[in-house]
C-alpha cells in the first residue's frame, strides 16, 4: 500500500489544477477556429463553460503553490 503524505497530496493537487488549467486553455486555443466556423458566439459561450472549471482549478493552484513555499 502507498503510504500517502501531506506532502504528496499537496504535489498531486497542484499538478492535476495546472494540468486542467493549461491544458485546457491549449485545447481551447485549438477549438476556436473551429467554434468561429459553428458560429461567431461559439467561442464565448465555450469559454464561459471552461471558466467555470478553471477558475477554480487556477484557485487550487495559487493556494498549493503558495503552500508549497
Amino acid at each position: 500500500m502507498l503510504d500517502m503524505g501531506l506532502d504528496e497530496v499537496r504535489l498531486f493537487l497542484h499538478l492535476m489544477a495546472a494540468a486542467v488549467w493549461v491544458g485546457g486553455q491549449l485545447v481551447l486555443a485549438g477549438l476556436v477556429p473551429v467554434l468561429r466556423s459553428v458560429g461567431p458566439d461559439a467561442p464565448g459561450v465555450v469559454a464561459r463553460q471552461f471558466a467555470r472549471i478553471a477558475w477554480p482549478a487556477y484557485l487550487v493552484l495559487v493556494v498549493t503553490g503558495v503552500w508549497n513555499l
